[in-house]
C-alpha cells in the first residue's frame, strides 16, 4: 500500500466518523499538520501510529489498511474454483497449499 492510498483511507475513515483533523490529531498526540501530511500521502506512517489511528477511530487495522477488502474478493473466487473440482483434485490442491505454506 502506498503512502497516498493509506492517506486516502485514513482521511475517509476519519470523515466517516465525523472527526475533524484537529480532534483526531489531539486524540492521537500528533500535530494537525502531521496528520495532514499523512492524509495527503506525503510521508510514511509508523506501525505504532497506524494502530493509534485505528484505535482512535474504533476500526480495525485491517479496515484502515484495506486488508480485509483484498481477501473478500479472493476467498469466494477460490471457493468457487474449488467447488468445480472433484474431491480428489480438491485434496491435491490442499496438499500443494500445505507444501507451499508449511
Amino acid at each position: 500500500m502506498t503512502n497516498q492510498e493509506l492517506g486516502k483511507r485514513l482521511k475517509a475513515a476519519r470523515q466517516e466518523k465525523n472527526v475533524t483533523q484537529e480532534e483526531m490529531a489531539k486524540a492521537c498526540g500528533v500535530s494537525k499538520n502531521h496528520l495532514s501530511v499523512i492524509e495527503r500521502g506525503l510521508n510514511t506512517c509508523s506501525s505504532h501510529m497506524l494502530i493509534t489511528y485505528a484505535e482512535t477511530l474504533h476500526i480495525s487495522l485491517d479496515t484502515l489498511t484495506g486488508l480485509n477488502e483484498n481477501t473478500k474478493g479472493i476467498l469466494p473466487e477460490l471457493g468457487n474454483a474449488l467447488q468445480q473440482l472433484s474431491p480428489q483434485d480438491q485434496k491435491k490442491v490442499l496438499d500443494v497449499l500445505k507444501i507451499i505454506f508449511s
